[in-house]
């Protein structure tokens, strides 16, 4: 039971950092679009695997990326690169107002709230998973 906690404290840490990075990304992008940052890396931004936690998501064993609420996290961190891009995108064509309310109001804060709670349901549920072992 303890080597099965273990790990899972280990899964439940790296969930929280990609919360933390992508809770940061918000701040990034209104940053770029209030100083009028247009040299932002748009591709990579939209692509839900080449940040770090798109990385450890997919580098995960098929048993631990396979569950319900991993497969969730997988979809909405999938959308949620997409409304980033969608954002640096508007901020690289010089769309800042526009790029700065679909932060505030645009689909970004939705699907980021959706991933937050995603996030959060995958770690109860592997706690839960953990304490029945």
């Amino acid at each position: 039971m303890m080597m099965a906690l273990d790990t899972t404290r280990d899964l439940t840490q790296d969930l929280d950092q990609a919360l933390q990075a992508h809770g940061a990304w918000k701040q990034r992008l209104r940053a770029a679009a209030v100083h009028k940052e247009v040299d932002l890396p748009v591709n990579s931004i939209c692509r839900d695997d080449c940040c770090r936690f798109g990385r450890w998501l997919y580098s995960l064993p098929a048993e631990k990326r396979d569950s319900p609420e991993a497969r969730t996290v997988q979809r909405l961190h999938a959308q949620f690169h997409r409304a980033a891009g969608a954002v640096a995108n508007m901020i690289e064509d010089g769309m800042f107002d526009q790029a700065l309310s679909s932060l505030a109001t645009g689909g970004y804060p939705q699907v980021s709230a959706e991933l937050t709670r995603a996030v959060v349901d995958w770690k109860v549920a592997l706690m839960r998973e953990a304490r029945a072992a």
